[in-house]
């Protein structure tokens, strides 16, 4: 969704000044508690619904004599919408987006790198998935992966390589259905362990990834999450350290094909919810021109 305002700005990082003069876009898909059909859902879990309050001859609804509106909505963030998880997704400490947060600096504005990958089936890419699975699922392996990032980053300095902190990631093909697609037993494309390990570990370590997709993982793989630990960097049943709580995953975006490919400024915006998860709202800026500082002084 492509927002009307726009900003003009300049920001530096290191030996970089990075300039943006666009209108930013909108990367999330909204939650709609009014239309069930108009919702994208995941996992078999139920919809967000909402529900008026009501008690006595008072009913919280201008439509029906009310005197005011409001509701109460029930939703579950892993299926109903676009939604930031932290490494307490998949650990028994009650780890929160809100403390993954604060190991970060309480706020996500980083530039980020937009890649668009077409999966591809599993046997034909070298990468292993631990969990039962057949040939023919379509997987992000890390070859595609480091592919892609290569294509995107040839010209850039190291210092600005340095600098980009999140990764996007489109598949294809793309259009509006993924905004209300209902994933459940149809296993969707999914991220090889290998695949997210390099985003955790290559030069770049990205601290962010966010993607069009329901998971990292295989719909059903057995309980593993390997593609999560994997990019949170630590063993099933271990205590997760502070580099693995300053890890964010954002999964069911959507991004719009007039967005290109490229450069941008990120603020993944999260609903303060103490919780492992919660709805988000992932903003971009193109960035539109790149300074290295050491050189022009």
């Amino acid at each position: 969704m492509l927002i009307n305002n726009q900003f003009n700005f300049i920001i530096k990082i290191g030996d970089c000044e990075f300039k943006s003069v666009s209108k930013p876009f909108d990367l999330s898909i909204h939650i709609n508690p009014n239309d069930q059909n108009k919702q994208v859902n995941a996992f078999n879990l139920p919809r967000a619904v909402k529900q008026t309050f009501q008690c006595g001859n008072f009913i919280a609804d201008v439509s029906q004599g009310g005197s005011i509106n409001c509701d109460q909505i029930s939703l579950w963030p892993h299926a109903n919408g676009t939604h930031t998880e932290c490494v307490g997704h998949v650990t028994s400490q009650k780890i929160t987006i809100e403390q993954a947060l604060q190991a970060i600096g309480g706020v996500i504005f980083v530039p980020a790198l937009i890649i668009s990958i077409e999966p591809q089936p599993i046997h034909l890419t070298q990468d292993l998935y631990p969990a039962i699975h057949q040939n023919e699922e379509l997987v992000i392996s890390k070859q595609l992966i480091e592919t892609a990032i290569i294509n995107a980053t040839f010209q850039f300095s190291q210092s600005i390589i340095s600098s980009i902190k999140a990764i996007i990631i489109r598949t294809l093909p793309n259009d509006d259905s993924k905004k209300n697609r209902i994933y459940q037993n149809n296993n969707a494309p999914y991220f090889t362990p290998a695949a997210t390990s390099y985003l955790r570990n290559n030069h770049f370590s990205f601290q962010h990834i966010l993607v069009d997709l329901p998971s990292l993982d295989r719909e059903s793989d057995e309980g593993l999450l390997a593609a999560h630990h994997s990019f949170w960097g630590f063993e099933k049943g271990t205590i997760p350290n502070i580099d693995s709580i300053s890890r964010t995953v954002t999964e069911l975006c959507y991004i719009h094909n007039n967005i290109e490919d490229g450069f941008y400024f990120l603020n993944l915006q999260i609903a303060p919810f103490e919780m492992d998860a919660a709805p988000s709202r992932p903003i971009v800026w193109k960035i539109d021109k790149i300074d290295n500082i050491e050189n022009t002084q």
